[in-house]
């Protein structure tokens, strides 16, 4: 089973999610894995246009689109982690700029070898 892990407002808790092929974690290290080899740094970015709607409207939609932009990041971070042969990203990173109706999402983060 395979888990993609991101912090709460307290650092000691993690929300667990289940993805399909890889290990992703916000943190250092993967909780329950050692780290056998770093394989290097992985990026991945996504460049969208939301169109602002009246105010009541907009926020469920860009909240929906960020989402999906978030998972479309994450899966080009996976695929790179792939083909570097990782089986695991940490110290994922993400940046989220608007400009207008302008979204690019980003993430970024070091690929290593788990067992």
């Amino acid at each position: 089973m395979y888990f993609f892990m991101f912090p709460r407002a307290n650092p000691g808790t993690a929300v667990v999610e289940e993805l399909k092929r890889c290990l992703f974690s916000t943190t250092a290290e993967i909780v329950g894995k050692k780290t056998v080899q770093h394989v290097g740094v992985v990026s991945g970015e996504l460049t969208d246009y939301i169109r602002l709607l009246s105010a009541g409207k907009t926020a469920p939609l860009a909240k929906e689109k960020l989402k999906s932009m978030k998972q479309q990041v994450l899966n080009e971070l996976m695929q790179s982690a792939e083909g570097m042969g990782a089986n695991a990203v940490v110290n994922i990173r993400f940046n989220i700029v608007t400009m207008s109706s302008l979204w690019i999402v980003s993430v970024a983060g070091t690929a290593v070898m788990v067992e």
